[in-house]
């Protein structure tokens, strides 16, 4: 078995990168003995991700974002490499990489930037409309994600979905940029003080899991649910079963902490908004993180044919960052089921905890 430093996320490292990250430990390790912020371990940098003002001492960080459906007996991963200000690294070859399939390096490794090929991507906007959002922070969060569909390319597509204490698919999944510019900025009239949040994101997580290709679902929340049939475990596993990574954005008093899990837990990432007018910058550096993923295959070999790990590092200017990540064997298609109490546009459904029923 392989020896592992292992993250609650379930996401590890074995000897192969500790072996490149120990030059870069004795260097965080004084800083840290001198009141230098906390601990910046292995294990945090794999296990989490965070805005700039939460990252650890490491400039460089790696995720692996999704495993693409369909490409047996190839693996491809779509991977992204940020620097400390959570910008995209995007001068990065094949030779900077080295994956590790099963522990062993991987065969035929083929290494190209998403924005360089033929590589549309499938977002699925989640939009908080409980309490907690006052009008500032509503238009801002309105404007920050027209901002994000202003960059997607024509061949990307998008959904919105919004929620309280109820849901509604705004706009289902359309290529057109202008319906979901209208869709996003329309007013909604179902606000209210709870949140189905974990649902709203489930139920977008099914959608998006049905597209091709590159997929993310980005939430942008105080992160409180207090109305969803659904668990943070159970959002968080079915992403992973279907290979759909989550992004959050919290803002306000948000639970970090559960947002951080969600996003690290699916692959995707975090940030923290310290105030309303920060949404437009983040959602700018979402939009260059999935423009400029890496897309990265390798052939599977003997020692790979069944479940096994994949392994990704990258170096460079003397920056080491990977990330880790179990690859299932050649999966059957996933089950896809909608989430309780969220429904399509013209049939918005409450949860009567009372009776557990919709009405």
């Amino acid at each position: 078995m392989l020896t592992k430093l292992c993250t609650e996320y379930s996401r590890c490292f074995h000897i192969p990168l500790l072996r490149r990250l120990l030059p870069l430990l004795f260097i965080l390790l004084p800083l840290a003995a001198c009141g230098g912020g906390g601990s910046a371990g292995v294990g945090t940098q794999s296990g989490a991700h965070y805005s700039e003002s939460q990252a650890p001492s490491q400039e460089m960080t790696l995720s692996i974002n999704q495993l693409a459906q369909g490409s047996c007996p190839r693996v491809e991963a779509y991977v992204s490499v940020t620097d400390a200000g959570g910008r995209p690294i995007e001068a990065l070859t094949a030779e900077d990489f080295s994956i590790f399939a099963g522990g062993e390096p991987a065969d035929g490794i083929q290494v190209q930037l998403a924005s360089k090929v033929f590589a549309p991507v499938s977002v699925a906007f989640v939009m908080d409309y409980s309490g907690n959002m006052d009008a500032e922070v509503i238009a801002e969060m309105e404007g920050a994600a027209t901002a994000f569909v202003d960059r997607m390319a024509a061949e990307d597509w998008g959904e919105v979905i919004k929620f309280a204490v109820l849901g509604e698919i705004v706009q289902a999944f359309t290529p057109n940029k202008e319906a979901l510019r209208t869709a996003i900025n329309e007013p909604w009239a179902h606000c209210g003080s709870r949140a189905m949040l974990y649902d709203a994101v489930h139920h977008a997580v099914a959608d998006t899991a049905q597209r091709e290709g590159r997929r993310a679902v980005l939430a942008i929340t105080d992160g409180i649910d207090n109305a969803s049939r659904h668990t943070l475990e159970e959002v968080i596993a079915f992403a992973g079963e279907v290979r759909v990574p989550v992004f959050t954005v919290g803002f306000n008093q948000a639970d970090t902490a559960s947002l951080a899990r969600l996003a690290a837990g699916t692959g995707g990432r975090y940030f923290y908004a310290p105030d309303p007018t920060a949404l437009a910058d983040i959602y700018r550096q979402l939009a260059a993180l999935l423009a400029n993923q890496y897309v990265i295959s390798y052939k599977k070999t003997t020692a790979a044919d069944l479940a096994h790990t994949l392994e990704v590092i990258a170096e460079s200017d003397s920056q080491v960052a990977g990330d880790i990540l179990r690859v299932d064997a050649c999966p059957a298609p996933p089950r896809l089921e909608l989430a309780a109490g969220l429904t399509t546009r013209g049939s918005l459904h409450r949860l009567d905890h009372q009776s557990d029923h919709l009405y």
